[in-house]
């Protein structure tokens, strides 16, 4: 009788085995990878390089766009102007404005 009795509980554990192996869900396939891609527009024109250069000893400051001389800020501008608007004056310097 011992030996039935192994038997069964080798059947018994045997179905439930099956049981629990045949309820697991199926590997899962890993998802495909995404490709993004830029969407491709017109290149942007670069902005425009300002330069403002302050002298603490006269108080007029410098503007330059794109390494050229624009002009100055002295401080005489009219009041209605906001923000002030550069003009060219006599720097001092040879050859330049």
């Amino acid at each position: 009788m011992s030996c039935d009795g192994h038997i069964w509980r080798l059947r018994v554990a045997a179905q439930i085995a099956l049981a629990i192996a045949g309820s697991a869900r199926p590997p899962q396939q890993p998802a495909e990878p995404t490709i993004v891609t830029p969407p491709s527009a017109a290149p942007i024109a670069a902005k425009p390089d300002w330069n403002i250069f302050p002298d603490p000893t006269t108080g007029l400051v410098d503007i330059y766009r794109d390494g050229a001389y624009v002009g100055s800020i002295t401080g005489d501008e009219p009041e209605n102007e906001d923000p002030p608007m550069p003009r060219k004056r006599d720097r001092g310097i040879p050859g330049a404005l």
